[in-house]
């Protein structure tokens, strides 16, 4: 009897670490989804601003050549 229990309440557990070990790796690819996402997000914020002080910059470099 005592041995049906321990038997028993090791398959629990070890069910109990699967299921856990399961949520943990699920945790970790949508954290990982998350940052690939904020990374992407990020890459496009650095371009446009690029783009904007390249675009000041011809403005500039335009405006100077007229007037000189």
């Amino acid at each position: 009897m005592k041995k049906e229990k321990s038997e028993r309440k090791k398959k629990r557990e070890n069910i109990e670490r699967k299921i856990k070990k399961e949520k943990q790796e699920k945790n970790k690819k949508e954290k990982g989804k998350e940052k690939q996402k904020r990374q992407t997000d990020k890459e496009e914020q650095k371009q446009e601003h690029k783009k904007k002080g390249k675009e000041k910059m011809r403005i500039r470099r335009h405006d100077h050549i007229e007037f000189s």
